[in-house]
């Protein structure tokens, strides 16, 4: 008769390992937590929330992949992965273009801004967490990994 723990495919040790290196590279600072934390300052604790919301889905979205077998797609296919990763060097040139156009205004000017939508903070919460290279390359290797556990 197998148990729930047998049926999980990787050891604790190694889950904890996992889980650990993941919470250490989501509390280091980074572009979700310049975002959050811009959102939060701006907007209030409701449009930080929100836009945390979107990065959840975003992490959440890459372990997807990586359980349906997409992370391994993008190891086999690179292809697909350089798309991927292309995807976000435009966002970030759109960014960039935003603020260095006539009249665009810097990422650390302070201004009044309108606000935005909850629908807005979201998507805007879960492409800056998609377009990251690290949380891909994670679950790829988290996915692509042999299991640890011994039978």
């Amino acid at each position: 008769m197998m148990t729930p723990l047998m049926m999980f495919p990787v050891s604790a040790q190694a889950a904890l390992g996992m889980v650990t290196a993941a919470l250490a590279m989501v509390l280091t600072p980074g572009p979700n937590m310049m975002y959050l934390a811009s959102r939060s300052i701006g907007q209030g604790r409701r449009a930080g929330l929100v836009s945390l919301a979107g990065t959840g889905v975003g992490f959440a979205i890459y372990m997807l992949m990586a359980n349906l077998g997409l992370a391994i797609v993008f190891v086999t296919v690179p292809w697909v992965f350089i798309g991927f990763k292309a995807a976000g060097v435009a966002y970030l040139a759109w960014l960039s273009w935003q603020a260095l156009r006539r009249g665009g205004a810097g990422v650390f000017e302070v201004r009044d801004l309108p606000p935005d939508s909850d629908w807005r903070l979201f998507r805007m919460g879960l492409v800056t967490n998609l377009h990251r290279a690290w949380p891909s390359a994670y679950c790829r290797s988290a996915s692509a990994s042999p299991s640890t556990r011994s039978s």
